[in-house]
């Protein structure tokens, strides 16, 4: 019991690794504004752990990636650029050039290659980052810039990237006002999902929404409305499993599974959230969302990861725990 006892401790306090570097933000009462109800959210979006102001460069930022401890990349909508943003210095520190200026919107960067997206369709892998000349090739996908392809993550489970679309999608029928959609891309075969890899009930949204958070806006959510929600990124949570969708248009964070139903619905309030574009999570479950400055100043906010665990019994093993 001592050892297990141990054990969870150190999974614990390891959840909380970087806490020390937290900004003394204080949140403002316009983000209290929501009341909140229903299951465990694992994140207080109302305190940021960490909140680092972005140069002018970034200021049109729209994707985040995690590195590694120290690093961060950073897209800008407008540049065919990555930038390796550095947590601790609060600073580019590197710029790599991988094509020519483009509507970019969506980024993952894996071990030593890269893949941006463009709002059209096309993804962009970059090859050797890390060295001193990377190579980039341009991949057509079946997405078109009507479907304004606005989100990439990578999805470890399947090994492929996501892609998340703004628009509705264009199923059998035509476009369907009421669902958003994702799809999904084999790297290996360079080879995007022809029917969606899981799609979001915009009226399972409301009713999630009208169940988990009371406030002023909650009568403005309309499912036949593209501006309630059009997503621009979106995260696979490592340790969860869920994925993570954030839309600027709506200000809202919606969490799924990967069938597409929905656990949680989260508005994210102006006064911290200027524009949120980006979305991903370090190894630990900590989430980083990335705001274009929207006529100010561009930022980068880190939250902590704040699962509940289930207590351990004398018969049960160090697994058996709940995260959520």
């Amino acid at each position: 019991m001592a050892l297990t006892l141990m054990l969870l401790l150190a999974f614990s306090t390891g959840l909380k690794v970087g806490n020390h570097l937290a900004d003394d933000y204080k949140s403002s009462e316009d983000s209290k504004a929501s009341q909140i109800s229903g299951p465990h959210f694992p994140y207080e979006l109302d305190q940021a752990m960490r909140k680092l102001a972005l140069p002018t460069v970034l200021s049109e930022a729209s994707a985040v990636s995690y590195v590694d401890g120290r690093n961060v990349a950073i897209l800008q909508d407008e540049l065919g650029s990555i930038f390796i943003f550095s947590l601790y210095e609060g600073k580019i520190i590197r710029e790599i050039p991988f094509a020519k200026s483009g509507d970019f919107e969506g980024l993952v960067v894996r071990d030593n290659q890269a893949w941006a997206l463009r709002s059209d369709g096309d993804l962009y892998r970059v090859d050797q980052l890390n060295s001193q000349q990377p190579q980039s090739v341009k991949i057509e996908t079946r997405l078109k810039s009507k479907d304004d392809t606005e989100g990439l993550a990578y999805d470890p489970l399947s090994r492929q990237l996501l892609v998340g679309l703004k628009e509705p999608p264009k199923l059998i029928d035509g476009r369907v006002k009421n669902k958003r959609a994702v799809y999904s891309f084999k790297m290996d075969a360079e080879y995007a999902s022809e029917s969606p890899f899981l799609l979001l009930d915009m009226g399972e949204v409301q009713r999630v929404y009208s169940s988990q958070v009371q406030s002023k806006n909650a009568s403005h959510f309309d499912p036949e409305k593209k501006k309630s929600f059009q997503p621009s990124d979106l995260a696979v949570h490592p340790i969860t499993g869920h994925i993570y969708h954030i839309a600027a248009r709506g200000q809202l964070l919606v969490v799924s599974d990967r069938n597409g139903q929905i656990y949680f619905v989260r508005e994210l309030p102006k006064s911290l959230f200027t524009q949120p574009e980006g979305i991903c999570f370090d190894p630990r479950g900590n989430l980083f969302i990335v705001n274009e400055g929207a006529g100010g100043m561009a930022s980068l906010l880190e939250f902590s990861y704040q699962p509940i665990m289930k207590p351990i019994k004398e018969d049960e093993s160090i697994t058996s725990f709940t995260l959520l």
